[in-house]
């Protein structure tokens, strides 16, 4: 979601919009490791997320097929998705990752320890049960690539 990312230890910005579209591809595939793996291979190993040979060893970690991993970084394909998400993240405010939306409507940004996170998580799902009508139960909240739901 974000068009670049600022590396601190070599004080260079890389074009991530393949290892976006790349995440697009293995998170249809169920391989959403690759996220972190992504994560570590910036901002821990310093690698360039614009190579598709680094982005090809990620996915080949992660068990994508190197064929058709191949192609969707040779092809423009997902990336009028990805273009949403930029959209979606410039109109929400959005400048750094990580980055959570919960429900469409409840945000938290930058690293957070786990235990704030789950304080935050209790007090939505309160809020979530005073609102919500009679009918309708908050047992079946998932989570996945394009946010959290209940």
């Amino acid at each position: 979601m974000i068009l670049s990312l600022f590396s601190h230890a070599s004080t260079q910005y890389t074009n991530i919009f393949d290892a976006l579209r790349l995440t697009k591809f293995a998170q249809e595939k169920g391989k959403t490791e690759i996220i972190k793996k992504l994560f570590d291979a910036y901002f821990t190993k310093n690698l360039e997320l614009s190579d598709h040979k680094v982005l090809m060893s990620i996915a080949a970690e992660c068990g994508l097929e190197e064929k058709k991993t191949a192609e969707v970084l040779e092809s423009g394909r997902y990336g009028t998705e990805v273009r949403a998400d930029e959209r979606e993240a410039m109109e929400r405010g959005i400048d750094g990752v990580p980055y959570f939306l919960i429900n469409g409507k409840y945000t938290a940004s930058g690293a957070q320890p786990v235990e704030v996170l789950q304080e935050a998580l209790a007090k939505i799902i309160a809020e979530e049960k005073a609102v919500a009508p009679a009918t309708e139960s908050l047992e079946g909240m998932t989570c996945g690539p394009n946010g959290c739901r209940f």
